[in-house]
């Protein structure tokens, strides 16, 4: 079984807690998601299922719109600028315990490089935090 997900912690991109479909091998910093749609799946505790949102810090390859879908159902889209970015997705009531859960990533305006890279890239995902009712903005820099 894999380890759940708390509320309140902050996952890096190469956590053991998370499982990682539809992305690249993880760098040094981040992990960059590979091709038009990427992944990530969990197992929640309790404190995570009652999740006000899921903090993901990125860094954006572009400027570019995309669509985040949660366990299949619910979906919120986002305009990144070019660099560091964030996306805080509203899970409020949409996750489920005891099971996996999916955030997906659909990234319609992922891009080849010009340097000789051969991957399609969008967004490199550095942390994803799951932020409880009442938690501040403030307490998300750590």
């Amino acid at each position: 079984e894999k380890n759940k997900v708390i509320a309140g912690k902050t996952y890096k991109f190469n956590a053991t807690e998370l499982a990682f479909f539809g992305w690249s091998f993880p760098e040094s910093q981040f992990r960059w998601s590979e091709n038009f749609y990427s992944e990530v799946e969990f197992v929640p505790d309790d404190s995570a299922v009652s999740a006000e949102s899921i903090y993901v810090e990125v860094y954006s390859y572009s400027v570019q719109k995309i669509r985040v879908v949660v366990n299949g159902g619910y979906s919120e889209e986002f305009s990144l600028r070019r660099g560091d970015d964030v996306i805080n997705i509203t899970v409020r009531s949409l996750l489920k315990g005891e099971t996996v859960n999916t955030v997906g990533f659909e990234l319609a305006d992922a891009v080849q490089p010009n340097n000789g890279d051969t991957r399609i890239l969008s967004i490199a995902l550095k942390t994803l935090r799951f932020v409880k009712f009442g938690e501040k903005e403030i307490d998300l820099v750590n």
